[in-house]
């Protein structure tokens, strides 16, 4: 259940249950005697008919509320403690550089509805493709942590991805990138993430095992990063740089 859903959830709880509690109560009479005949009250007045039908239902409403609080009160802390993993519409837009941009809270104008809550998330993706991450990571001595995010920031785990630029699949591999990493089908998952993976392994060496040299090569090049002996100073990269570094940390605190 999401933050929304429960907050909304919470709040027709409240309005139902206030309604039935400001509702004009009826006035309590004697009950009725073992015949069914009406008593007399202090007032000298008989017990108008209907009355028990009244209680009746007026007992019957006070059940259900108490029903539905009772519910709510079981729903509200798994849904508090389980909101962060919730599903979410997914939307993203794609910048004058080519470069496509993920979020789950549309706060800019430009993004557009990408993947409708219902279907296949980052985590379900990270799920059926964990085997394959964990073998490339093993075999190329990268954490499988680093990989995922790479593949996060730069497709989201679309497998079908494409850039402008020309970058295919999960890891994004320009064309030039997935021959010299003998990729021959890009939008193949263990493909690319096999050549992906193997050409990171090659630039954390190149730059002696520093995680933000090697993003930042692995999205502008590896000469460029060489030359400044730092991230370029381009809005760009530093950009991406800073988006994969957020979700490595936060999968290696998750555990994912």
């Amino acid at each position: 259940m999401s933050l929304f859903k429960l907050t909304t959830l919470l709040r027709n709880l409240f309005n139902f249950t206030q309604h039935i509690v400001m509702s004009p109560k009826p006035a309590r009479l004697p009950s009725t005697s073992a015949i069914g005949k009406p008593k007399a009250c202090r007032a000298g007045r008989a017990r108008r008919p209907g009355i028990d039908r009244q209680h009746s239902e007026t007992k019957s409403i006070n059940d259900v509320v108490g029903l539905i609080l009772s519910v709510a009160i079981i729903i509200v802390p798994f849904s508090l403690f389980s909101f962060r993993y919730a599903d979410a519409d997914i939307y993203r837009f794609r910048d004058k550089d080519g470069v496509w941009h993920f979020t789950n809270i549309r706060s800019d104008p430009r993004y557009r509805l990408y993947i409708k809550e219902g279907g296949l998330k980052g985590k379900q993706y990270i799920i059926n493709y964990d085997a394959i991450i964990h073998g490339a990571a093993e075999q190329f001595g990268v954490e499988a942590h680093l990989i995922k995010a790479v593949i996060m920031a730069e497709s989201s785990f679309d497998p079908n991805a494409i850039s402008k630029s020309g970058a295919q699949g999960l890891m994004q591999l320009m064309p030039a990138t997935a021959d010299d990493m003998r990729v021959n089908n890009p939008f193949d998952p263990e493909e690319n993430i096999l050549g992906g993976t193997r050409y990171l392994s090659l630039l954390l060496k190149q730059f002696k095992q520093d995680k933000k040299l090697a993003i930042a090569a692995y999205n502008v090049g590896a000469k460029i990063v060489a030359n400044h002996g730092s991230v370029p100073p381009i809005p760009q990269t530093r950009h991406f740089v800073e988006k994969v570094m957020k979700y490595y940390m936060e999968l290696r605190k998750r555990g994912d």
